[in-house]
């Protein structure tokens, strides 16, 4: 390329680039610098030179170059405002933002918060889940600081959580450590108060299976034996899921689980066992929010409906959904709500726990719901005329419940009316025979007039 000074400029910005990428600051900022001597002899390629511009900076503001790098960042930026070049112009304030906003001098300050809002109300508006040129960590400094932003819009602000949750979670745990250790002391109430909800967003999800077994999942993590600080912290713990997670009043924890101890013996059981369960969730939490999963208020427990995720939960909400959907006619929401909810069941509530007096009642409720759920599911089907899958639907309900007639009265029209009168046949010998086996009865008249019509067939 030697002679043509616009590609060798090109070249150069690209190598600069790469370096950027891989954190190689100082290789980085040679090859920007070269890019932008070779670009600059030209009339053309002001998009190119100012891309160049961009990386210089950017490199400039990693080895501490501050006040060269806040000068070519400013002028590129008004360039990419000019030209709409949205993305370019996001990670240039954000940068600058941060650069700013950490400088200790209130006037610079106050124009990084400006930069640092603009920068996320753009990136807001335009859904941009990742900017390629600011490191992470620079990254979760600038939602840190943009949180702490008076009057910072709330649709940017939800936005910033999404970050955190999605693009930046491991960043913004230390970024929020820096920040708080950076604060006087009567100030860190204040502070972590306007961080709480950008800290949850960035914590770990904890997902609970409930159904055909207990597991635990810290986002994609399975949570080991022993995860939740021994067998009678994971007893607490479950007795929380199945009490409905929110307000349970310890007393109730204490005597459901030592019922024989006296108050100051059920009393220390409690506080050991519950600091057990929180540590083994959260070994190291940030001081000013506490535990964050396990909350404890006015002597009553709850589970962080935001950081804990329980199946059960989420059956319960499906259930509810499916069926406004259906009252409403909306049969494709319907069956996408009944569809969903009948996935999370994956063998009985508490499985590994049939002894427990406690869990029983709720068992076969969950039992019975996921029943119904799959009979309206099958009629959704057979009504929108999804034959096989209305035929999966109904046996499902005989997986569930083989003693099930109106299932195997259905699954017999459904196969009669497709022409498989030997299977619907077959389906009623399975069912005399299942009821005599497991409830000493025959089929009742329903069910042998269905058999009668398919036989006469």
């Amino acid at each position: 390329l030697e002679g043509n000074d616009f590609y060798l400029g090109i070249a150069h910005r690209i190598k600069a680039l790469a370096y950027l990428l891989q954190g190689r600051y100082r290789q980085a900022r040679a090859e920007a610098e070269s890019a932008v001597r070779d670009l600059g002899t030209l009339m053309r390629g002001d998009i190119h030179m100012n891309l160049a511009r961009q990386i210089l900076g950017i490199s400039l503001a990693h080895l501490g170059e501050l006040d060269r790098a806040r000068e070519l960042l400013e002028a590129v930026l008004e360039y990419f405002k000019g030209i709409g070049s949205d993305l370019s112009f996001c990670e240039t304030a954000l940068i600058l933002g941060t650069l700013d906003s950490e400088a200790g001098d209130a006037g610079t300050e106050q124009a990084g918060d400006g930069y640092l809002r603009s920068g996320f109300e753009r990136a807001a508006e335009n859904g941009y889940t990742s900017f390629p040129l600011v490191a992470d960590p620079v990254l979760a400094r600038a939602a840190v600081r943009a949180c702490l932003i008076p009057g910072f819009h709330d649709g940017s602000a939800a936005y910033v959580k999404r970050l955190a949750s999605e693009t930046i979670k491991d960043g913004v745990e230390k970024a929020i450590r820096d920040c708080l250790e950076g604060t006087p002391k009567r100030e860190q109430a204040r502070i972590a108060g306007s961080l709480e909800p950008l800290y949850k967003a960035s914590r770990p999800r904890l997902t609970v299976q409930t159904f055909g077994g207990f597991r635990g999942r810290l986002d994609a993590k399975p949570i080991e034996s022993g995860g939740f600080g021994g067998a009678k912290p994971l007893l607490l713990f479950k007795f929380m899921v199945l009490k409905g997670g929110q307000d349970i009043p310890k007393d109730v924890l204490i005597d459901a689980l030592w019922p024989k101890a006296g108050s100051s013996a059920g009393e220390k059981n409690f506080k050991v066992n519950l600091h057990r369960l929180r540590k083994a969730l959260e070994p190291s939490p940030v001081k000013p929010f506490g535990y964050t999963y396990v909350s404890q208020k006015s002597g009553r427990l709850s589970l962080d409906p935001e950081l804990v995720v329980l199946d059960v939960r989420m059956f319960s909400d499906l259930a509810a959904r499916g069926r406004t959907y259906l009252d409403q006619g909306d049969s494709a929401r319907a069956l996408d709500a009944f569809s969903r909810a009948v996935s999370l069941y994956k063998g009985a509530y508490f499985e590994e726990d049939p002894y427990l007096e406690w869990v029983g009642l709720e068992r076969d409720f969950y039992h019975r719901k996921c029943i119904e759920m799959l009979e309206k599911k099958a009629v959704l089907h057979h009504t929108l005329d999804q034959w096989q899958d209305a035929v999966d639907a109904w046996q499902a309900v005989l997986g569930l419940d083989s003693c099930h007639e109106e299932a195997y009265q259905q699954l017999m029209r459904l196969y009669a009316d497709a022409g498989l009168k030997s299977d619907a046949m077959r389906l009623f010998d399975q069912c005399r025979a299942i009821l005599k086996r497991d409830l000493d009865a025959v089929p009742n008249e329903r069910t042998l007039a269905v058999y009668n019509r398919v036989k006469g067939m």
